[in-house]
């Protein structure tokens, strides 16, 4: 069976927001605003703001980006630190680059999608 790309992310998205008990409402914080921060102000800057947040829900977003397909195939580790991270994507040629922020931006509205109708059933 051929899964498109959308099922793929559904997917991971419900997968992934499945496991989280706790920190829900940080959570839906942190992914909506990832989301809208790469659309807002680019993928770089939306990285360094959820990086700068301390709060559980922020960093369980990054290490759900972190072990999405689509950043595993183009930093080839998932083991970065946030400064390596951010050192990696910005020295991505431009193509590269517009290519990443347009799935991760499809990967966050996945996840918020699946946090939406998880926490809020």
């Amino acid at each position: 069976m051929i899964n498109t790309r959308d099922q793929r992310l559904a997917f991971f998205a419900y997968q992934k927001v499945g496991e989280i008990k706790d920190e829900r409402d940080e959570y839906k914080t942190a992914v909506s605003d990832f989301g809208a921060n790469i659309l807002r102000s680019g993928l770089s800057a939306a990285l360094a703001t959820l990086m700068r947040r301390k709060d559980q829900g922020a960093e369980r977003v990054r290490k759900h980006i972190l072990t999405s397909d689509d950043v595993q195939s183009a930093l080839k580790s998932p083991d970065k630190t946030n400064a390596e991270l951010i050192t990696l994507i910005c020295n991505l040629g431009a193509l590269d680059y517009m290519l990443l922020s347009l799935r991760l931006l499809q990967l966050a509205t996945w996840l918020k999608r699946a946090a939406q109708a998880t926490f809020d059933a």
